[in-house]
């Protein structure tokens, strides 16, 4: 099928989806507003219309949506360009990522290792003494009223 054959199959279900009469005059207008476009997107584009448009589109309005699609692929494709490069490279050992995280946690000032029960406790303690703090009224320890 050429690509004006596969134009005419999309403009025509989106002429039945949207219950509008297409003219020859109509569809060759679509055709010359919209050629540039790889078939493929404006396919992807009609689709994306079916689902989301409210009316029948116009030609910018396709193209817009063809445009949306290329994008969104162009992305994909680079995504997953970068995925293929990362994976790739032989993967780190348990040791190596273990340092990564300890640096990482010494620039960032927290402590990677796991909190103690007593810790944890005492850290919820103070977490709630500051949300009491932060609802009195200027500190004076009355809770203000709604």
């Amino acid at each position: 099928m050429t690509a004006r054959q596969r134009f005419a199959v999309v403009l025509a279900t989106l002429a039945e989806v949207f219950r509008v009469d297409v003219t020859e005059s109509l569809a060759e207008a679509y055709w010359r507003a919209l050629r540039e476009w790889p078939i493929e997107s404006l396919e992807a584009g009609g689709r994306v219309l079916i689902a989301s448009a409210r009316f029948f589109p116009r030609p910018v309005e396709w193209g817009d949506a063809a445009d949306a699609w290329l994008h969104d692929r162009q992305v994909s494709e680079r995504r997953r360009r970068l995925a293929l490069a990362v994976s790739t490279e032989p993967p780190m050992k348990a040791e190596e990522i273990r340092a990564l995280v300890g640096e990482l946690g010494e620039k960032l000032g927290w402590n990677p290792q796991p909190l103690t029960p007593e810790e944890v406790a005492a850290r919820r303690r103070q977490a709630l003494d500051q949300a009491k703090q932060l609802l009195t009224d200027q500190g004076d320890g009355q809770v203000p009223r709604a």
